[in-house]
């Protein structure tokens, strides 16, 4: 921008002048010092002024005017070509920006217009800086004049001469801005208080009424105030600038309007330059007046007519003709106008497209002129443009230039290609187009406007835009990295183009951060060529060496051809290479730590076992491979270092130029500790050719035990004579996430060593050749069973041993109880005997089944720790473990019948010294037992018992032991009766008995003398005690089949109930009987019998007729309970099985 001059880009705010104030107040606002004033006096119109009229004193020395001041000026603008209020988005809500000038007494403005419009056929300028300066710097839109009323005056006569001097002095002010259609607002500054003097507010309006001003924009009143009262008073002298410099360019706009048409129409047709002149003047004025009022929409059209009349203009003048330049520049400045107003209306892309047309289309007309696009007057100028572009970019708000994305996306269409790019871009690309241009000296005779805009140097200009272009990068953090890496490698290479080689140094190393994190290798080696040059030229051999390492250490490409063979071409002339560096007065020594990313050498370490028994031998491989490219040729290894941390001591490695250097694999068997240095010092040829790999193999013998981990490889690298690095740690390539290794042989194979610690081995004891197995571990056991586990030793071992045996059984997380061969806790063996059936036994007992818990298997580990030689200093241990499964190989059925027996119930009348008052009735049930084994295991069970359990002490429940009778069946399967009676013991009544039932069972296993006992869980059980019920029993004929069915309605109470009964038959049986009765007495404690005599009439399983006995107190059905094995209940029915008639 800084190409143009600051009058013709400015942003246009309007003139205020403020009179009254003291020179020496403009330190309040040094803003207030306009940046163009000191052209003023050469404008024409200034050649014949007057003096605007004054003789009041100055009023800033009253604190509530500098009050004020302060506040106007945060609205000044001045000098500035951007104003981040004038935005679309911010003009709403924020206040208008103003050109505040306060004068002096001896201000003044000129008496006539200075004529600036062309007369028909006149060749003149399309429009001059005078008249923008005239409304920029002269003629203001407001005109403040400031005085002070004195309120010290007493006498009346006194007072009103006062006022009516300075009334006359405004009046006069008045008329002489009227004759120039400026407005006067006049301010009045009171130090007092208008409460304190009542009177002031008359004397205001006597002067209102004298001079004709009014009291809403014509004169104010400043008086004594609160901060909040100055700050009002300032924002409404603010809203008359606003209406006054509107309404003042506005009718300013009616003016050129009407001159415009006037002019036109006394132009002649065929002067089609003239009208294209008068178009464009008149398009700029009007233009240049709706910006000075922020109405930007219609400014742009007229500087977009202004904009096509001028380059009609251009295509008409010739190169040489006087008014190129001066047409050339106006075209310029409006398009920059057309562009910032775009801007302003938060339209980006429709700028760019703008600024893309005009540099179209300047580039046509100049073609049309025979100006070649590739020359220095063309380049220069695009380059300006661009520059300008950018400038302007950055000085807009992110809202419509983000600063985080390449560019501002079109909203009709994204993927079009008219989109306004980042500001760093735009830079870049007037770097691109200055450097594409020609000789200067070619096209002077033919455009020399664009050298006249050039104001620095050609190399100045290429580092101050790519500086910009970085400064315009920098703004959003991590997002331009790239970019940021391009930039410094350009400035580098303009500094290093200058011979400023320490500056170049600066941004080229600055610009390899970023391309090392993305691997560019091709642009990593150019910069560092660079920088060892500039190194070498600056005789920084430290850093010459730096740069050359690191290009040896870029992998080869053919993008790497170039920066790797000009690194070559160094170090294959030895002799200018040498001479080179041994300008240094010191020995160049680099010292290559971890972080230094100087990886000039990798390196592979693993053990082949990851233990080794004692008095064994360690075998441990080496590999190095050199990273350096041909840009070194060979390297070469002083000596190596091998570093472990535990028994083994370290391997030093040293170079021997005479020994064999065609050894892929060089093999280290029998080597001598250094007992001085703790070392095994050995020596192999070191030297390495670019990538190249040697494999080093130590055998190392294993004399203490412990454990060893390589944990350090160093090293020194010498280049001949030059220089030496020293490598403080080569990296270990391996991953302990690997888990397969390449161990290579001598010959050439490979072995894979499965290891997921390489860096690690461990010398352990030696281990006896003595070896220990479970035999007849079972393969399952059942909760209960006491089991018996075989284990044998196999003796081998040519030394004595000893061995302590213990074991460790876990059911769930409990331990169970275990002996070893009956009766020892743990077994301790003293020189066993060399014996391949040395017989131990472990014996436990399975626990009993918990459903709570379920647990289904057994861990049995057994610990052996071995003694050699009665050494229990250094113990050797083992162990063994196998899991054993539980099974639970029983399925157990139960059935439970109501039985009946002649004296269960008490007879009522018969009382026996000793009994209670209360009856004491009794019940008999059959609990009926199925216990089938799982087949195939082996399993016999020989017997039962049930193990019953009263829940109340007062209510007894037990087996009649002599009714018990048991079946066995076929594969160890049984099944059993018990007969069990209830009791109520003391008398008392109890409804029901709630009891538990726990079913032993004993069994052996095929072959085994060992009697087991399973438990099975527990049954919780509740039987009725006092319920009414009625049971059925069943007599068959023998001579037929017919069927006696006996009902009896048990009454086990103390109270007699009432009962109604009724027979529902079927199809399957005939009935002969009492089948209906409406009310049936039971006495207490007893039971009534009622007899059926059924005949069947079909075979298979029928439904016997149901007999229903309702009680007719509590209003239920009594259950029928069958007490005979040939009838079987389901639900409420009763069945039989007939299978003949």
């Amino acid at each position: 921008m800084e190409s143009y001059p600051l009058q013709l880009i400015s942003h246009l705010s309007p003139l205020v002048v403020i009179q009254g104030i003291d020179p020496r107040c403009k330190s309040l606002a040094a803003e207030t010092a306009l940046k163009d004033e000191e052209d003023i006096k050469d404008n024409p119109l200034m050649r014949d002024t007057e003096r605007l009229h004054r003789k009041q004193r100055y009023v800033d020395d009253i604190p509530l005017v500098k009050d004020v001041l302060k506040i106007w000026m945060k609205y000044h603008l001045d000098g500035v070509v951007w104003d981040s209020n004038s935005t679309k988005q911010q003009m709403p809500t924020h206040q208008h920006r103003y050109r505040l000038k306060p004068v002096d007494d001896d201000y003044a403005l000129p008496n006539k217009t200075h004529p600036s419009e062309l007369s028909p056929g006149e060749e003149g300028s399309i429009i001059t800086a005078d008249w923008l300066q005239k409304y920029r710097c002269i003629i203001p839109s407001l005109f403040i004049g400031m005085y002070s009323i004195d309120t010290d005056l007493t006498e009346e006569a006194e007072i009103s001469k006062k006022d009516e001097d300075l009334a006359m002095e405004i009046h006069i002010l008045k008329d002489q801005l009227m004759k120039r259609n400026v407005k006067l607002l006049v301010i009045l500054v009171s130090e007092k208080s208008v409460a304190l003097h009542p009177d002031l507010e008359d004397r205001v309006n006597d002067i209102r009424r004298i001079t004709g001003l009014n009291n809403r924009n014509g004169l104010l009143l400043l008086s004594s105030g609160t901060a909040k009262e100055l700050q009002t008073f300032a924002m409404e002298v603010l809203q008359v600038m606003k209406v006054s410099s509107s309404d003042y360019y506005g009718n300013l706009d009616k003016n050129v309007r009407r001159k415009k048409s006037k002019t036109l129409s006394t132009v002649k047709s065929p002067d089609q330059s003239l009208k294209n002149r008068i178009e464009a003047r008149y398009s700029i004025k009007l233009g240049v007046l709706s910006e000075f009022r922020q109405q930007y929409e219609p400014a742009v059209k007229h500087y977009e007519t202004a904009y096509e009349n001028i380059v009609e203009l251009l295509n008409m003048i010739q190169l040489d003709n006087p008014k190129w330049k001066e047409t050339r520049l106006l075209l310029d400045t409006t398009l920059f106008h057309i562009v910032r107003i775009y801007f302003y209306l938060e339209k980006t892309n429709t700028a760019y497209k703008k600024f893309d047309v005009h540099t179209q289309t300047v580039m046509y007309f100049l073609k049309d002129k025979s100006v070649p696009a590739n020359s220095f007057a063309v380049s220069c100028w695009l380059s300006q443009q661009f520059k300008w572009l950018a400038q302007l970019s950055d000085l807009s708000p992110t809202t419509l230039v983000p600063s985080d994305t390449p560019y501002k996306t079109d909203s009709l269409n994204r993927v079009s290609p008219l989109v306004l790019p980042h500001s760093g871009y735009l830079y870049l690309q007037a770097v691109d187009l200055l450097k594409r241009r020609g000789p200067k000296n070619e096209e002077v005779e033919l455009d020399s406007y664009a050298t006249g805009l050039v104001t620095e140097s050609y190399e100045d200009s290429l580092i101050n835009l790519l500086k910009f272009a970085k400064l315009a990068f920098q703004k959003k953090d991590n997002t331009f990295n790239r970019s940021i890496a391009y930039t410094n490698f350009q400035l580098g290479q303009e500094y290093f183009n200058n011979y400023q080689f320490e500056k170049a140094m600066k941004f080229f190393e600055q610009s390899l951060d970023c391309l090392k994190e993305d691997e560019w290798t091709h642009l990593l080696a150019a910069i560092h060529m660079k920088l060892l040059k500039c190194s070498l030229h600056l005789k920084k051999h430290y850093s010459s060496v730096l740069n050359l390492l690191e290009i040896s250490l870029l992998p080869e490409s053919p993008s790497m051809k170039t920066a790797l063979g000009t690194a070559e071409d160094f170090t294959n002339d030895e002799k200018d290479f040498e001479n080179l560096l041994k300008s240094s007065d010191e020995s160049i020594i680099i010292n290559a730590d971890v972080d230094s990313n100087l990886d000039l050498f990798e390196t592979c370490v693993l053990f082949k076992r990851t233990t080794v028994p004692l008095s064994k031998n360690i075998e441990f491989q080496l590999r190095i491979k050199s990273q350096t490219n041909h840009a070194l040729r060979n390297t070469k290894l002083d000596d190596v270092l091998v570093t472990f941390e535990g028994q083994i001591p370290s391997l030093i490695l040293k170079h021997d130029p005479n020994a064999a250097n065609n050894d892929a694999n060089v093999m280290f068997d029998k080597m001598d500790l250094d007992e001085e240095r703790k070392c095994y010092p050995v020596t192999a040829n070191l030297l390495f050719q670019p990538l190249e790999e040697k494999t080093f193999t130590f055998i190392i013998p294993a004399l203490h035990i412990g454990s060893s981990s390589c944990t350090k490889i160093s090293g020194v690298m010498s280049y001949g004579e030059l220089f030496e690095v020293r490598l403080l740690s080569l990296p270990m390539k391996q991953s302990t996430l690997e888990y397969r290794h390449e161990w290579i042989n001598a010959n050439g194979s490979i072995d894979i060593v499965p290891t997921l610690d390489p860096f690690t081995t461990e010398v352990v004891p030696r281990q006896p050749d003595t070896r220990v197995s479970l035999v007849s571990t079972p393969s399952a056991v059942v909760y209960g069973e006491k089991v018996s586990v075989d284990m044998l030793i196999d003796n081998e071992d040519h030394e004595n041993v000893d061995m302590d045996i213990s074991a460790k059984l876990l059911y769930g997380e409990n331990q169970i109880n275990h002996t070893w061969n009956g009766s020892l806790s743990e077994l301790k063996l003293v020189s066993i005997p060399k014996s391949n059936d040395i017989k131990n036994s472990i014996k436990f007992e399975v626990p009993q089944y918990v459903k709570e818990e379920e647990i289904r298997d057994i861990q049995l580990r057994i610990d052996i720790v071995y003694y050699v030689n009665h050494d229990r200093e250094v113990p050797m241990r083992d162990s063994l473990q196998v899991i054993i499964p539980i099974v639970n190989p029983f399925t157990i059925g139960v059935s439970i019948y109501p039985r009946v027996r002649e004296d269960d119930l008490p007879k009522t009348f018969e009382i026996e010294e000793g009994d209670v008052a209360i009856p004491k009735p009794s019940r008999y049930w059959l609990m009926r037992l199925a216990v089938v084994t799982e087949p195939d295991t082996g399993i016999k069970v020989f017997d039962d018992t049930l193990h019953l359990k009263s829940g109340n002490e007062h209510v007894l429940c037990r087996e009649i032991v002599d009714n018990y009778r048991q079946r066995t069946k076929d594969a160890g399967d049984i099944e059993s009766d018990h007969y069990i009676e209830t009791v109520i013991n003391d008398g008392h009544t109890y409804r029901n008995i709630a009891f538990e039932a726990v079913l032993s069972l004993k069994w052996q296993r095929e072959g085994s003398d060992t009697v087991n006992e399973y438990i099975h869980e527990k049954w919780k059980l509740s039987f009725p005690l006092l319920d009414p019920r009625v049971l059925l029993d069943i007599d068959a004929n023998d001579k037929n089949n017919d069927l006696v069915l006996t009902y009896l309605i048990e009454n086990p109470t103390s109270r007699i109930f009432a009962f109604s009964t009724t027979l529902i038959e079927n199809q399957a049986f005939q009935v002969s009987g009492t089948k209906s009765l409406s009310h049936l007495s039971v006495l207490p404690c007893t039971r009534q019998a009622i007899v059926f005599h059924v005949t069947p009439l079909s075979t298979g399983l029928l439904q016997l007729p149901q007999l229903k006995v309702y009680d007719l107190d509590y209003r239920v059905n009594l259950p029928t309970l069958p007490i005979t094995d040939i009838a079987r209940a389901h639900k409420q029915e009763v069945f039989v099985q007939i299978d003949d008639i």
